[in-house]
């Protein structure tokens, strides 16, 4: 079953160990350890684990200072766990075209929507530190960035990830990639970044009633909490 949800969210400092710890089903989140599906990691040579890298965040980002973005997403069932792997992999590789550390895992479970269906969704876990190919050292990497010697300060922060125009650029991307992998596979579904009321309005517009009909209705979140 294909269905769209993409939403990005923040954490703040001292969120990032206990997010980490949450999305890789370990510590007090070990009971989620039989959903996890899929894990993978873009971090720094420094790094032990990727906890270590998310509470170095914790530790030495300014206070109120934001440590990373996460990006949660649906992933369609119609899909192997091998496809969906393929599938998000060239999401983030699109996305975040490897100037970020980040760290993703695929999590699958029943759905809380209906029994026999499978809430199978990723967190893309990233800090918004945008890497510029200087190498620095966990106590440089999240400090102040500094203009005129970049050396000299942390990586600078991207402040594009706070607007709504990239929020609904990757939405797009979403969508885009997602059904081309249900295309090649011959999946006859397709998912929408646009609202149900404006999915229906189109319909309409094209003279497809029962398409329209199908619209009419509240949107369904199968997913619950991801």
């Amino acid at each position: 079953m294909a269905n769209y949800h993409l939403n990005i969210s923040y954490g703040k400092v001292g969120k990032g160990g206990p997010h980490i710890d949450y999305i890789l089903g370990q510590n007090k989140y070990a009971n989620k350890e039989k959903e996890i599906e899929y894990t993978n990691h873009n971090l720094p040579n420094w790094c032990q684990s990727p906890k270590e890298f998310w509470m170095a965040g914790d530790d030495k980002e300014r206070v109120n200072g934001t440590v990373y973005k996460e990006i949660r997403i649906s992933l369609p069932n119609d899909l192997s766990l091998e496809k969906n792997i393929e599938l998000l992999n060239e999401f983030i590789d699109t996305i975040l075209e490897g100037k970020y550390h980040y760290s993703v895992a695929i999590h699958s479970k029943e759905s809380s929507y209906k029994k026999d269906i499978l809430n199978t969704h990723a967190h893309i876990m990233f800090s918004p530190r945008e890497l510029d190919g200087i190498e620095r050292n966990k106590d440089v990497f999240f400090k102040r960035s500094n203009a005129k010697s970049p050396e000299l300060g942390g990586c600078k922060k991207n402040t594009s990830w706070n607007n709504i125009e990239k929020l609904l650029e990757i939405r797009k991307i979403w969508e885009d990639i997602q059904n081309k992998y249900l295309e090649n596979e011959k999946i006859n579904e397709r998912v929408s970044c646009k609202t149900l009321e404006k999915q229906r309005k189109i319909a309409l517009e094209k003279g497809d009633h029962l398409l329209a009909e199908s619209l009419n209705r509240e949107p369904i979140n199968i997913d619950g909490f991801l």
